[in-house]
């Protein structure tokens, strides 16, 4: 168990809670190169050392229902990811142990990366100067959140900050690539074809067993960070939205269990759709088809992808796709978006607009 953090190996062990145990963490005293676009006193080293958590590569996926797939319940999280008619899932009880999985998905070589700390997932295209590459778990924190580096030059890059932060592809962005957040009964019911990763990774892993105890649920952080917005419960999940310089976050509906909302931000029509119960909310750019503004209402058929329709006529999947109508393959713009714990978007970005 050693690449666990050794916080979380107490609170484990001893059943303790996280103020209980002082971080083991403290700035580090190197990295690749000498530059770092981040205050360098604010990157910690989060104790298991570089690929001590151990990313995945090709990982071994199965169709829902197959063997190996039992550490997975219904309520369970997963990032989805569809290119063409191929539909791949990659379960959070095994993100939470591995935190990069590298893989191709149809013509895609993507590598999912998330946080267990923030809540936060998203792809990141693998092609870095023509050449193919993988991602690893450089064990090093920002704001408590995942700084994956790259294999090809040896790169440090902050997941939140969407970006190389050290290294001599400082400053350069990575190919973002949309994932989708559901449960995994939702999973089962929308996509039955999916692939979905196994619990046969080559390591011995409790992927039945979350790592950080309550971690989820209560309102205390593993390691410090520098902003505290008290408006949500720190552990909220919400979307958050970058447009240019603005910031906006995007609660789950508290009454009804699906919701649209259409929302002007940063001189953009922002449309969110969100369920409750199956743990989806995406957002896309709203645009004007044969030179009308799209009207989004929502559709309420349980189990299906298609979650909009316009007054058009179209009706559009999850992924922002019009899959049956006038405009059929008409594809919506999507913002950089995910979702994460309210706190991190907080932290990171200061201030942000928050519609509940």
């Amino acid at each position: 168990m050693k690449y666990l953090l050794k916080t979380t190996l107490l609170l484990v062990l001893v059943g303790c809670s996280p103020e209980d145990v002082p971080p083991p963490a403290g700035p580090i005293s190197g990295g690749s190169g000498s530059d770092w676009l981040i205050s360098k006193s604010q990157v910690l080293d989060g104790g298991p050392g570089k690929d001590g958590i151990p990313a995945l590569e090709d990982p071994e996926m199965l169709g829902i229902g197959s063997a190996g797939l039992e550490y997975l319940d219904d309520e369970d999280l997963v990032l989805v990811y569809k290119s063409g008619s191929e539909v791949k899932a990659y379960g959070h009880p095994v993100l939470d142990w591995h935190e990069v999985i590298n893989d191709k998905i149809g013509k895609d070589y993507v590598a999912i990366t998330y946080c267990p700390l923030t809540g936060t997932g998203m792809g990141w295209g693998r092609e870095i100067n023509s050449e193919i590459t993988t991602f690893g778990v450089s064990g090093l924190l920002y704001e408590t959140n995942l700084i994956p580096y790259d294999r090809l030059t040896d790169s440090n890059w902050s997941q939140m900050l969407n970006k190389c932060v050290n290294g001599s592809l400082s400053g350069r962005k990575p190919e973002f690539f949309n994932l989708i957040q559901m449960n995994y009964g939702a999973l089962r019911s929308i996509y039955p074809k999916a692939l979905v990763t196994t619990s046969n990774t080559g390591h011995n892993r409790s992927y039945n067993q979350y790592p950080y105890a309550q971690y989820k649920t209560n309102d205390n952080f593993l390691f410090p960070i520098s902003t505290k917005d008290q408006r949500l419960h720190p552990k909220e999940l919400v979307r958050g939205v970058q447009e240019n310089d603005s910031y906006i976050a995007f609660t789950f509906p508290l009454t009804e269990n699906r919701s649209v909302v259409v929302r002007e931000f940063a001189g953009e029509e922002i449309v969110v759709f969100a369920d409750k119960s199956t743990g989806i909310m995406v957002s896309f750019f709203n645009t004007e088809l044969e030179g009308t503004k799209l009207e989004f209402t929502l559709m309420n058929v349980e189990g299906s992808e298609l979650i909009l329709k316009d007054q058009l006529g179209n009706r559009w999947d999850l992924f922002g796709k019009a899959k049956q109508g006038p405009n059929i393959g008409h594809q919506l713009e999507v913002p950089y978006s995910y979702i994460g714990y309210w706190f991190s978007w907080a932290t990171f970005y200061p201030g942000i607009e928050l519609h509940e």
